[in-house]
């Protein structure tokens, strides 16, 4: 499953409220503990340094003035 960044944003919220339930990527995750919502933001972050990143694709037009 992708992760983004968003995702570790809305744990490390969950985390700073202490708040155990946490929705991301379609899903509502309940933990019982903060240690719990503090290892997921570490998968979390493993997961997205592991995945190579895309860069982004430009192209450039020109224009020739025929004779």
């Amino acid at each position: 499953m992708p992760y983004s960044q968003s995702d570790i944003d809305k744990i490390r919220a969950g985390i700073a409220t202490s708040d155990l339930s946490v929705e991301f990527a379609d899903r509502k995750v309940i933990r019982r503990s903060i240690d719990e919502l503090v290892k997921a933001k570490d998968h979390i972050e493993r997961e997205l340094a592991s995945t190579p990143q895309r860069r982004s694709k430009r192209s450039y037009g020109y224009a020739v003035k025929g004779y």
